[in-house]
């Protein structure tokens, strides 16, 4: 599993959308954010939402292109993967998110 995080403004507003492929077990995180759009995207994504302590807020399963996803408060990261990472790993809102450097990444 990678972390790749999107730091520029560029990177933060592009997201995914120039990958026409992604491994299956990669990351990409930001930092500061609640929400997410899928404009543009070429294949459907995870979505995962982490508060301040590394805890699963909020999971969105196969996001497809086109859509916006709004996180509540609280919620401090966000990660995308593609489709299908939520499921491997068996992740549940309230768990403690493994990809978190505090978590051996």
């Amino acid at each position: 599993m990678n972390v790749i995080e999107a730091r520029t403004f560029r990177e933060r507003l592009m997201g995914l959308i120039p990958y026409r492929e992604w491994e299956k077990d990669d990351l990409l995180l930001f930092r500061h954010c609640r929400s997410i759009h899928t404009f543009f995207m070429h294949f459907p994504i995870d979505v995962i939402m982490v508060d301040r302590h590394d805890r699963i807020v909020r999971l969105e399963k196969g996001m497809k292109p086109g859509k916006v996803l709004v996180g509540c408060m609280g919620i401090t990261c966000v990660y995308e993967a593609r489709a299908g990472f939520i499921g491997r790993y068996s992740l549940q809102a309230g768990d403690l998110f493994p990809g978190t450097a505090k978590n051996g990444l």
